[in-house]
């Protein structure tokens, strides 16, 4: 598992690179394998190297007949969106009719002030993870600091409202 880790890292930092995309590639092919643990490992790849492009991928998989499978792109849905619609994959799918076209960062900021703390709470650990990052965020800070460090990753990532 700490070699899959790295190995995750290592290919992160070629994001800018035609080989990334390969990679992304190689990974969501597999999620075609019969084999549920390599399903279940290609879902967490995507999912470490934040392929949005995946989302789809990942809503059929919740139909899959191995529970292992569907639960993986359960927890990689919430991680990619934070939103959890369990499961569902038909409630999955409206969310993506509505929210498809936006910008991931986006979902990353609206999940920062989120009412519900589950949505605060993937965004903290997202944010853990995005590398080039440095954000003071708590899902449970004021006001004033949340505003803060919404600008911060705003500013990351090169938008603003």
């Amino acid at each position: 598992a700490q070699i899959r880790e790295l190995a995750l890292r290592n290919i992160e930092t070629f994001r800018n690179s035609p080989d990334f995309l390969l990679a992304l590639e190689n990974f969501r092919d597999r999620l075609q394998e019969q084999d549920p643990q390599i399903q279940v490992y290609a879902i967490n790849a995507l999912v470490k190297l934040r392929d949005h492009d995946a989302i789809s991928l990942l809503i059929e998989a919740l139909n899959d007949a191995n529970a292992q499978v569907q639960e993986a792109a359960h927890q990689g849905l919430k991680r990619l969106t934070f939103i959890d619609h369990g499961t569902d994959a038909k409630a999955w799918e409206q969310w993506r009719a509505l929210h498809g076209r936006e910008l991931p960062e986006q979902w990353l900021v609206d999940a920062m002030d989120a009412v519900e703390p589950l949505r605060r709470a993937l965004a903290a650990r997202a944010l853990e993870n995005i590398a080039g990052l440095v954000v003071n965020y708590h899902p449970d800070m004021s006001q004033q600091g949340l505003l803060r460090a919404k600008m911060t990753v705003e500013r990351h990532f090169g938008f603003r409202r």
